[in-house]
């Protein structure tokens, strides 16, 4: 996310620089995204932190004004590349996905590595 100051802001400080974190509309998470599932092995503002933030559209979800990450590229160079931004939500689902298949080949899991090899 870019602060007032054009930087680059984590998950955490982008939330915390909210005043009115909760409401709803652009920059704002709603209560349906603040209530954590308490089944992740990682806290989530932790999962989340790895990853540059800013706002669009997530490419699985199809949401509108969400804190969004860019995880890849589709495309090639000849027709343009075309940036795959993933929200929060649907970042904490790959990153278990990814925690579970990594768990399953005994190899180590450590978060923000989506879109990168395993």
């Amino acid at each position: 996310m870019r602060s007032a100051s054009g930087q680059t802001e984590s998950w955490p400080q982008a939330r915390e620089s909210e005043e009115r974190v909760g409401e709803p509309g652009p920059y704002r998470l709603s209560n349906a995204e603040m209530s954590w599932d308490v089944s992740y092995a990682i806290a989530p503002p932790e999962i989340l932190g790895h990853y540059e933030w800013g706002t669009g559209t997530c490419f699985m979800c199809q949401k509108e004004n969400r804190f969004v990450t860019v995880v890849g590229c589709r495309g090639d160079e000849d027709s343009g590349l075309v940036p795959l931004a993933m929200c929060g939500s649907c970042v904490l689902d790959q990153e278990e996905s990814r925690r579970v298949r990594m768990i399953k080949r005994r190899l180590h899991y450590a978060p923000g590595g989506i879109g990168g090899p395993e």
